[in-house]
C-alpha cells in the first residue's frame, strides 16, 4: 500500500482476466492519427482476446518531454498496480529519447507488467 496516496503499489497481484490498457500519442494534434494508432491495437487486442479496461491519450504532445498527462496518468495506474498489459503502436510513441524509454521499461518490469508494441513485439513479459 502507497502511504502517500493510500492506493496498492505494484507488487499486488490481480486474478482474473488481464487488464490491458493501450496508450497512444501524436505530437501534432491529428485525432486521425490516433484512431489509427487505436484501431491497430484494437485488432491486435482482439486477435488475443483481449479487452481494453482504459485508453491512455496524448494528443498534440511531443515525446521529447515526459511531462505528458496521459503518460504520467499510465505510468501512476501501473505503479497503483491497477494494469497488466500495456500496448503501444511502436516505442516512440513513449519517449523519442532512450532516457524517459528505458525508466518506463524499468518501471514496467518493477510493476510486472507486459508492455507489448505492434512494431517492436513484446518486452517485460510476464503472461
Amino acid at each position: 500500500m502507497c502511504e502517500t496516496c493510500s492506493i496498492r503499489t505494484c507488487d499486488a497481484t490481480h486474478a482474473g482476466p488481464p487488464r490491458v490498457v493501450a496508450y497512444v500519442r501524436c505530437a501534432a494534434h491529428d485525432g486521425a492519427r490516433l484512431a489509427a494508432q487505436m484501431a491497430r491495437i484494437q485488432c491486435r487486442a482482439a486477435h488475443r482476446g483481449w479487452e481494453f479496461v482504459r485508453i491512455y491519450t496524448d494528443n498534440g504532445l511531443s515525446g521529447n518531454s515526459s511531462n505528458r498527462p496521459g503518460l504520467q496518468r499510465l505510468q501512476h495506474d501501473i505503479e497503483a498496480g491497477l494494469v497488466d498489459i500495456v500496448m503501444v503502436e511502436r516505442f516512440d510513441r513513449l519517449g523519442r529519447n532512450l532516457q524517459s524509454l528505458s525508466r518506463f521499461v524499468r518501471l514496467v518490469k518493477r510493476c510486472h507488467t507486459t508492455l507489448v508494441s505492434l512494431g517492436e513485439g513484446m518486452v517485460c513479459q510476464q503472461l
